[in-house]
């Protein structure tokens, strides 16, 4: 938070929405058709870390299960019942949510990438901070299989896919033409399904915003009041200019249209969405809010 613009600045950033998870649904989508649970729930819109928490709810927590019992509810119908507690009144319901979606987030992230429970273990520790046994890791990634079952195709699929230069390794090729070989079968299933497709994407929205920023050619609002200062990962991070012109919206709409249309060169068959957020200084967890007219302004830290 030290990080502050210069005077007369506004920083924005803008970040996809469930990248990796969009990835996974484009491969499968690709490999299986419209038979993948991956593809048909993001394109209908729903959080998939919360998907997969309320299947994982369901299977280990029995308050929910009773209710998912009682309710006769089906995957979609749990689904539903576990996102109203996001937002209920009660404290405990919302905790309840909290938990359950973030122990999905290793699971629903980790096994694409070919992880067994061991490896689990290890990641959900040092990425998320979740701790969880063994055993458990290995009972979440069978109900992780149930859930999304085009997932035991997609690992056949890596297996087949040897390097023939040394079939004792593996290799793929991404979207845009690169072909990694020589890969492990984890390098293989993760960088197949989500970090080659997300990379290519990404980096074709960065160089594309950056060009915007410098070319006037290309006739973009953000031409020479707008310049990008840092790119996290699969997030752009812009300085915008403020003076009398009062065009911000219309440059940080055009950002979003600019990556959501180039991560489109990889993913064309799944919704890709992206947010932004305005910030007076960096704040790691800003997020979008609006004003009544429905046009972005600056968040603020409670407190």
């Amino acid at each position: 938070e030290c990080f502050v613009p210069d005077e007369g600045y506004i920083w924005s950033s803008s970040d996809y929405g469930g990248l990796e998870l969009c990835s996974v649904a484009q491969k499968t989508f690709k490999l299986f058709g419209a038979s993948s649970v991956h593809y048909q729930k993001v394109n209908a819109g729903y959080d998939m870390h919360s998907y997969l928490g309320s299947g994982l709810a369901a299977a280990f927590s029995p308050e929910f299960a009773a209710i998912v019992r009682e309710r006769k509810l089906d995957r979609d119908g749990a689904y539903r019942a576990f996102l109203a507690f996001k937002k209920s009144d009660d404290p405990k319901l919302r905790a309840f949510f909290k938990h359950w979606r973030t122990f999905a987030k290793p699971v629903g992230l980790g096994y694409p990438g070919g992880l067994g429970a061991k490896t689990m273990v290890i990641f959900a520790r040092a990425t998320y901070g979740v701790t969880m046994t063994e055993d458990q890791a290995a009972q979440f990634k069978e109900v992780w299989f149930e859930m999304y079952p085009e997932m035991r195709d997609y690992f056949f699929w890596v297996n087949a896919q040897t390097d023939p230069h040394n079939l004792d390794d593996y290799c793929y090729m991404t979207p845009l033409g690169m072909l990694r070989s020589g890969a492990a079968y984890t390098e293989a299933a993760n960088g197949a399904c989500m970090q080659s497709p997300a990379a290519e994407g990404a980096k074709a929205a960065l160089i594309l915003v950056q060009r915007k920023c410098y070319d006037p050619s290309l006739g973009s609002p953000l031409y020479g009041r707008s310049d990008m200062f840092n790119f996290i990962h699969d997030e752009n991070m812009l300085r915008h200019r403020l003076d009398d012109q009062d065009d911000l919206q219309e440059r940080i709409e055009d950002v979003e249209k600019t990556m959501i249309e180039q991560m489109q060169l990889v993913m064309p068959d799944v919704k890709i969405t992206v947010e932004t957020a305005l910030m007076d200084r960096w704040y790691k967890e800003a997020e979008p809010v609006f004003d009544d007219a429905g046009r972005l302004k600056i968040w603020e830290k409670a407190g």
